[in-house]
């Protein structure tokens, strides 16, 4: 059986997904519908947008951690809570350096 093939189309680090300081990881993105899609939602709950992406976190998983809403940024889970909790608590401890990236230096030329 062939698996879907989902492209990634949004990578970040830990940090650039907090919103505020909250007793736990999940809470900090601001999630309160710990809801579970193993594929992604055909349109945003909130804003109705049918723009959903896939979004990897560095270090969690090689692969997407979650769908977001490309137009409100509302994040929908793939994994269980507990499942995304230790993942994001695993990723939190992950920094890059925004100078060893080509795309950066293109953008500040």
């Amino acid at each position: 059986m062939k698996s879907k093939v989902v492209k990634i189309t949004e990578f970040t680090v830990y940090d650039d997904l907090v919103l505020h300081e909250a007793s736990t990881r999940l809470k900090e993105l601001g999630v309160t519908d710990t809801t579970t899609y193993k594929e992604a939602p055909h349109k945003c709950k909130e804003c109705q947008s049918a723009k959903i992406v896939s979004v990897e976190v560095l270090g969690a998983l090689d692969e997407p951690l979650f769908w977001m809403c490309d137009s409100c940024e509302v994040i929908y889970l793939k994994f269980d809570e507990n499942r995304t909790e230790n993942l994001l608590e695993r990723s939190s401890k992950c920094w890059t350096n925004t100078y060893d990236w080509e795309i950066y230096m293109k953008e500040t030329n």
